[in-house]
C-alpha cells in the first residue's frame, strides 16, 4: 500500500470525482506537535476518524466521530490507541484543546474481570467518573488538520497497530495472530516500523499546511477549570494525572 500523490484537502464533501470512484476520506487532525529541544524531530499526537464535522462560520474542524485512531508518532517509537466514540476540539477563554469521549457500550457486553482490566488495569478508559480525556496539547490556532484516504489510514494503523485492541482483532490491522504477536515482542521491529511512519506523519503535517509554533505545552491552569481534573492520555499510551 504505498502512499503517494499527497495533496492538501480543505473541505469535508468529497468531490463528484470521489463520489463516482466512492472514494473514502478521513479526517487526520494533528492535536500536537513538540520538539524537546531545539535541533530535535518532533513527537506528533494526532486522532483519525471515520467522518468530521466543520464549524459552517470558520471553516475549523470541531469534531471527529467513529473508529477513533490515536497515534504519538516519533522517528523510532510510535504508539496508538483505538476506540469507538468521537473528540471535539473545543474553543474556550483563548485556547483550542481534544476532548475524546470513548464509547462505554463495548465495556457492558464484557464479563466484570476483562472490564476491570479495560477501564483500571490498561488505562483504557477514564476514570474519576468522567466520560471522556484529554488529548495534548493545546494550541492558540485551530487544530492542523487534512484528508487520508482509506488505504493511507490501513497503512498507517498496519504499522502502528493500536494496543489492545489489535490483540483481539489483528486481522483487521493486517496481521495473522502469531505475527501480531511477533511485532509486540520484537522492539527492533517496532523500531523499524516506526522509521517507516514517521516521515509519512511529516508529510501529512506539511499537507496540512500547520505551524509547530502554534502548540503550546500543556499545562492545566490554562484549561477551563472544568476539565483540569480530566485525565491526559500521555504518548497514546497511558491515561493519567497531571
Amino acid at each position: 500500500m504505498a502512499i503517494g500523490g499527497l495533496t492538501k484537502i480543505d473541505e469535508l464533501v468529497p468531490t463528484e470525482e470521489e463520489e463516482a470512484e466512492e472514494v473514502v476520506r478521513h479526517p487526520f487532525v494533528f492535536t500536537s506537535v513538540v520538539a524537546e529541544e531545539a535541533g530535535v524531530s518532533p513527537t506528533y499526537t494526532a486522532i483519525c476518524g471515520h467522518h468530521g464535522r466543520l464549524d459552517p462560520g470558520t471553516q475549523t474542524i470541531t469534531e471527529v466521530e467513529n473508529r477513533l485512531y490515536i497515534i504519538s508518532a516519533r522517528p523510532h517509537q510510535s504508539h496508538s490507541r483505538a476506540y469507538e466514540g468521537k473528540a471535539d476540539f473545543c474553543y474556550e477563554e483563548g485556547i483550542y484543546f481534544a476532548l475524546v469521549w470513548p464509547d462505554w457500550t463495548l465495556l457492558s457486553g464484557l464479563d466484570p474481570a476483562t472490564r476491570w482490566r479495560f477501564r483500571y488495569v490498561s488505562f483504557e478508559y477514564p476514570k474519576k467518573r468522567k466520560m471522556g480525556f484529554i488529548l495534548p496539547t493545546l494550541n492558540t490556532f485551530p487544530f492542523a488538520w487534512c484528508f487520508i484516504s482509506s488505504e493511507e489510514r490501513e497503512w498507517i494503523e498496519h504499522l502502528c497497530p493500536p494496543e489492545p485492541v489489535a490483540r483481539y482483532d489483528p486481522q483487521r490491522f493486517g496481521y495473522k495472530p502469531e505475527e501480531l504477536a511477533s511485532y509486540l515482542a520484537d522492539s527492533e521491529r517496532q523500531h523499524q516500523q516506526s522509521q517507516r511512519l514517521y516521515p509519512i506523519v511529516e508529510e501529512l503535517f506539511r499537507r496540512s499546511g500547520g505551524d509547530p509554533g502554534q502548540y503550546l505545552p500543556m499545562g492545566k491552569e490554562l484549561l477551563p477549570e472544568e476539565y483540569r481534573d480530566y485525565e491526559l492520555l500521555y504518548d497514546a499510551q497511558i491515561l493519567g494525572g497531571w
